[in-house]
């Protein structure tokens, strides 16, 4: 079973999962676009228009919190440019699980005392694709809020990969004081900070706390040098990428939203954070998850427990061989420990109470999933066995997938992808309402904007009838070489009556896809063309500083 032949079909085996798992999240995506395709998962298609297909600069932008340049974008842009935004939103998950495997087999590769041989690393390299191909499915068949939102771009996953890539540069620069290591060590947090801040306390906090620790251990205690070398750079770095964007914000080339946490929000929260989770993870998860997260915490805590021993007896936190593995896996169990808490806590302050808000939990399956792989490995289970679980995880994603595929039409074109009706019935009466652009909601303006053949331009206003500052471009409102003709308006969501004091009645009501459509003359005497005063003007550039 572990002849070369065996080796070759297993890994194989693995991408071909991976690739038809990918295949049958994207024909779900399309058929039930609720968790995948929404409003706050077309930023990055919408950035990437502005900045390479249409005439709005960057400096009316107004980013997100957290403006994940790095590494999702960078993934993002490219695969836009090779195809076009709207296929770049089902090529990224596959991008991002590749990345995912190649960077997983990377650390494991790191922290290798010895050659593994050829077999093992085709072996290791196909769990890993099947543990890819597993999440897919996951995303597909598990109904919960977290699950579903782990491949959307509503919450991109970047900071996970940065998590693994610092943690094998990290170990690499400790055990060869290598400053190849070293440099790609503090380039991710010079990157990874100004991108998401949370990247403090789900990685700088977790090494600062793994560092000091090392230092009372015999044998990292020799290695001083290194350990503290490796903690300055990366949190000089870190706090260099974050004065960089802070400059940036205050010169006025960037704006984004910044959220303040008052101190008594912070004890509010944490406290409410402890003693609601597991109430409301028990009640709005899946059983898979449940059983999965008690199964990873559990693991998680055997590590942190094992290092809180060895704090108070004054000795190592492990002995015998597969130190350097086992000291890997705790450092993502405090990463794991770190992500649960900081996003709790925030998750409550910002989002009413919702402690399972899935944009804070980035990196709860990328790091749950390895965590177990790495247990098993530490444990040193059979490679027969670790092999023959391998390979009936790929053959059962390729059971599911084809299944999927014979009882499913799965997408073979981009005309099979998912089309907003609401575009596609005002491209299909453009010409006859006479309508260019108009306002919406936050949910449906980018949804039209985007997925209108047509050019038709939907912009998103607040209930109350004020431009929304919320991931939008100034110049979308303004026009970057002539302004707007506004002659349509989706209500829905919106306060008709507040509507209907701005801009008059309309003169007619039609219906779109079961949503009302208000449409109103293209003349210039039309209150709705000209709904921005010069008061609202001047309070957006003073807001975004421009």
């Amino acid at each position: 079973m572990n002849s070369p032949g065996f080796s070759r079909f297993q890994f194989w085996l693995g991408p071909v999962s991976l690739v038809l798992a990918w295949w049958v999240w994207v024909s779900y995506a399309s058929a039930h676009p609720a968790a995948w395709l929404n409003a706050d998962a077309y930023y990055f298609p919408m950035l990437y228009r502005d900045l390479f297909e249409q005439s709005y600069p960057l400096s009316g932008w107004s980013l997100a919190t957290a403006p994940v340049f790095f590494p999702d974008l960078l993934i993002f842009f490219p695969l836009a440019l090779l195809s076009n935004a709207v296929l770049a939103i089902y090529l990224y998950p596959l991008v991002w699980s590749l990345l995912w495997v190649l960077s997983l087999y990377y650390a494991w590769r790191t922290v290798q005392e010895t050659d593994p041989g050829r077999d093992q690393r085709l072996q290791s390299l196909g769990l890993l694709f099947a543990l890819g191909g597993v999440l897919f499915l996951l995303a597909v068949t598990v109904e919960s809020h977290l699950t579903p939102s782990l491949y959307s771009l509503v919450h991109p996953h970047g900071s996970s990969l940065c998590l693994i890539w610092s943690a094998a540069f990290w170990w690499r620069y400790l055990h060869t004081a290598q400053w190849k290591s070293l440099a790609g060590l503090a380039l991710i947090a010079l990157l990874t900070i100004p991108s998401d801040r949370l990247f403090w306390p789900l990685w700088v906090a977790p090494l600062a706390a793994l560092s000091l620790v090392l230092l009372l251990h015999p044998f990292y205690r020799r290695r001083w040098q290194q350990l503290l070398t490796a903690l300055g750079a990366v949190y000089l770095a870190a706090r260099t990428g974050q004065a960089a964007l802070d400059w940036l914000r205050g010169a006025g080339y960037l704006y984004f939203g910044q959220l303040k946490i008052k101190r008594e929000q912070l004890d509010a929260g944490y406290i409410a954070s402890l003693v609601r989770l597991p109430a409301q993870a028990w009640r709005d998860s899946h059983p898979i998850e449940i059983i999965l997260a008690v199964l990873v915490i559990s693991i998680a805590a055997w590590y942190l427990l094992r290092l809180c021993r060895s704090i108070v007896l004054q000795g190592p936190v492990f002995a015998g061989n597969g130190q350097t593995k086992k000291y890997f896996a705790l450092l993502w169990s405090g990463s794991l420990a770190a992500t649960i808490g900081a996003s709790s806590m925030v998750g409550y302050v910002y989002y009413e109470g919702d402690l399972w808000h899935a944009r804070y939990l980035s990196g709860l399956f990328s790091l749950s999933l390895p965590l177990l792989v790495w247990s098993g490995w530490n444990v040193r289970l059979p490679r027969l066995l670790l092999a023959l679980f391998s390979s009936g995880l790929s053959i059962l994603i390729l059971i599911f997938g084809l299944d999927y595929a014979a009882r499913q039409k799965l997408p073979w074109r981009a005309e099979h992808l998912y089309l907003d009706p609401v575009a596609r019935c005002l491209d299909d009466n453009k010409e006859r309402w006479q309508i260019q652009d108009g306002l919406s909601d936050y949910w449906n303006a980018k949804s039209v904007t985007l997925f209108s053949k047509q050019g038709i331009r939907a912009h998103q206003i607040t209930g109350d009838v004020n431009p929304y500052l919320w991931v939008n471009n100034f110049w979308w409102y303004y026009g970057s070489s002539s302004k707007p003709r506004y002659t349509f308006i989706l209500p829905r969501r919106l306060e008709e009556q507040a509507l209907r004091e701005k801009f008059g009645p309309p003169h007619a009501i039609a219906d779109c896809a079961g949503q009302a459509v208000w449409l109103y003359p293209d003349t210039p005497d039309s209150r709705l063309a000209g709904f921005l005063s010069p008061a609202v003007l001047d309070l957006w550039r003073s807001t975004i500083g421009r």
